[in-house]
């Protein structure tokens, strides 16, 4: 009942150099806790943020939408989540009671339930959402997936498959549908996967995710791998990226080469050769800064990155995408550490910085970002975020303890502030937020 998500992180801050609106993962536990019981469609349709098109996800239940209505946020008065096992089948309910948004007075009730049942190694199941978060249209998805899995399908080798229908009902937006059907081949040296996916003009998930319809799409890869030229492993594979309209005219693009090494020590170095294409619709701009005019555009790049082990104290990644985009020139270099000098004390730096140079403007991206954990104990810790992007000129910090004095009860306190920083030495406050919470688990 009315709940605080002062708790969660803070949001992975991004900057759209896309035509599509970015996928924002879920942070609140409440969410997050048994959200394998939600998850529909299976592996082959799991969102990859390795992947450059996650945006064309066309998932049923996306929990991020609960707590916002038209991209604001609406306070949830209450809600309850059911999960676990029953007469051999595994059961999801969830059910949420919101606040009235700025464009309805009346409370929403958000519904979710899903169910699974084992067939040997593989499951099938259902879903059914109901609801708009927006209060601007009665919405209800109804779903039904397959996943196959056969770990002997030849001697010791793996073979699974995904299979999923589902249909949006919409008094504003009609009724459509979505399918799609994955094969996957886990195995050395030889492995791959293939998908397709098909969403319809006017499917439109309110409590789910989807920002491009009316298109079909094909990915996957094939990939060998080596484990006896003295490294942990040696990969070859390529990948592919194709999406088409549903009279398949060809929108986007990507095909890429890859090669990668591990070493012993699980240090791992990766080289992709990519070529994309795009046949862009309608001028958009980049970053919402520079436009990039309606065209057809063919493009190559090379991407090098290497991350460390993580077992060492020290720990760091880096990915360099070079040299083009559309029909002008990039860089994007994305620098991870993670230092861990003891047990005590962590810090975690992020820096991207990507640079687009296009005939209608030139833009110079830097998203900074850093976590600080220091752990007193092993039940009490203090956690620290901090993050900036000069295209919002945004700034935000949290700093969050938590202390579990007794197993099951625990005190929490946290600070939050949001300001503008649109230049030296400008600093223009926002919004300052705190809060202190006892919190206690009854056991029976």
């Amino acid at each position: 009942m009315n709940p605080d998500f002062s708790d969660a992180p803070l949001d992975i801050r991004q900057v759209n150099t896309t035509r599509f609106a970015l996928f924002q993962p879920e942070t609140r536990d409440f969410f997050l806790q048994d959200t394998a019981t939600f998850e529909f469609g299976g592996h082959g349709f799991a969102t990859n943020f390795n992947y450059p098109y996650q945006a064309d996800d066309a998932t049923a239940f996306f929990s991020r939408n609960i707590g916002l209505a038209n991209a604001l946020p609406v306070s949830i008065i209450g809600g309850g989540k059911l999960s676990g096992e029953f007469a051999g089948l595994g059961v999801g309910g969830l059910s949420v009671l919101t606040n009235g948004t700025g464009t309805t007075k009346r409370s929403q009730v958000l519904n979710v339930a899903r169910i699974t049942a084992p067939i040997g190694e593989s499951k099938a199941g259902i879903i059914v959402t109901n609801g708009d978060p927006s209060g601007l249209s009665n919405n209800t998805v109804a779903g039904a997936d397959f996943q196959y899995r056969d770990s002997n399908f030849f001697p010791r080798k793996i073979l699974q498959a995904d299979f999923y229908y589902q249909r949006s009902f919409s008094d504003t937006h009609g009724d459509d549908d979505s399918f799609g059907v994955a094969f996957n081949y886990p195995n050395e040296p030889y492995g791959g996967e293939v998908h397709f996916k098909q969403v319809g003009t006017d499917f439109y998930p309110a409590l789910g995710f989807v920002n491009r319809t009316g298109i079909r799409q094909y990915d996957g890869k094939a990939q060998y791998r080596n484990r006896d030229l003295g490294w942990r492993w040696l990969d070859i594979g390529t990948q592919w990226y194709v999406v088409t309209g549903l009279n398949n005219h060809l929108e986007s693009r990507e095909n890429g080469v890859y090669a990668g090494i591990s070493t012993k020590f699980t240090d791992e170095l990766y080289l992709r050769v990519l070529d994309d294409f795009e046949d862009v619709p309608a001028t958009f701009k980049v970053a919402g800064k520079v436009p990039v005019p309606q065209g057809r555009y063919h493009w190559f790049n090379i991407d090098p990155n290497f991350r460390t082990s993580e077992a060492r104290p020290f720990f760091f990644r880096g990915d360099i995408i070079c040299c083009s985009f559309y029909d002008g020139g990039y860089l994007r270099a994305d620098l991870q550490a993670d230092f861990r000098p003891n047990p005590f004390i962590q810090f975690a730096p992020h820096y991207i910085y990507t640079y687009i140079d296009l005939p209608g403007g030139l833009l110079n991206i830097h998203l900074i970002s850093a976590d600080l954990r220091i752990n007193f104990t092993p039940d009490m810790q203090l956690f620290t975020q901090l993050q900036f992007d000069n295209v919002s000129q945004k700034f935000a910090v949290s700093v969050r303890y938590r202390w579990e004095y007794e197993p099951g009860q625990e005190i929490f306190a946290s600070v939050g502030q949001s300001a503008a920083i649109p230049g030296e030495p400008t600093f223009v406050p926002g919004t300052t937020q705190a809060s202190i919470r006892l919190g206690h688990t009854f056991r029976f």
